[in-house]
C-alpha cells in the first residue's frame, strides 16, 4: 500500500554552516498533520528527521543535513501566519560561530509569570530558534549560536 501525502512548495533561503547560501523550495504538507495546525518551515526544520529535501531553482533536489544548516530564512510573504502575535516580542542580537550577527525579536510566551530570555532559551527543545524580523522569519540553529544579547526596545 503506497500512501503519498500531497506536498506544497514553500520558498526559503538556507545558509549552511560553511556559509554556502541556497535558495529553493522546501516541501510542506498541504493539509494539517495535526488537527489544528498547518505545517510550516519551523515545523519542518524542527522535526526529528535528520535530512530534508530542498528543490533548487534549477529544478534539481538536494537532500540537506539539518545539522549542517546555520539558518533558514522565510520572507514575510511566504509565512503561513504571523506567529509574532503570540508572546512578548523581545529584541535580541544573536552572534553565530562564523561571526555573523543577526538581530530580531524572540516572541516569549510566559507559562508562569514573567519569563526572561535566559529562561526561554534554556527551556527550548527545538533544533532551530525562531527569530522574527520585519522582513520575515529566520530559523537559527541553536548549535551555531555563540551568544544572545537582549537589546533595549526603543518602542516601549
Amino acid at each position: 500500500n503506497d500512501v503519498r501525502l500531497e506536498k506544497m512548495l514553500h520558498p526559503v533561503e538556507r545558509t549552511s554552516v560553511n556559509g554556502e547560501e541556497l535558495t529553493g523550495d522546501s516541501y510542506i504538507q498541504a493539509s494539517a498533520r495535526h488537527r489544528f495546525e498547518m505545517e510550516d518551515a519551523s515545523k519542518v526544520m524542527n522535526a526529528g528527521e535528520g535530512f530534508l529535501p530542498l528543490r533548487l531553482d534549477s529544478g534539481s533536489t538536494l537532500l540537506i543535513a539539518k545539522s549542517q544548516v546555520r539558518d533558514v530564512r522565510v520572507t514575510l510573504a511566504n509565512m503561513s501566519q504571523p506567529d509574532w502575535t503570540v508572546g512578548v516580542p523581545t529584541p535580541v542580537e544573536i552572534q553565530l560561530k562564523d561571526g555573523v550577527v543577526l538581530d530580531g525579536k524572540l516572541c516569549i510566551e510566559s507559562m508562569t509569570g514573567r519569563m526572561r530570555v535566559l529562561d526561554y532559551l534554556n527551556r527550548a527543545t527545538d533544533r532551530f530558534l525562531p527569530l522574527y524580523r520585519e522582513d520575515g522569519l529566520v530559523l537559527v540553529s541553536f548549535a551555531q549560536i555563540v551568544h544572545v544579547r537582549q537589546m533595549v526596545d526603543a518602542t516601549t
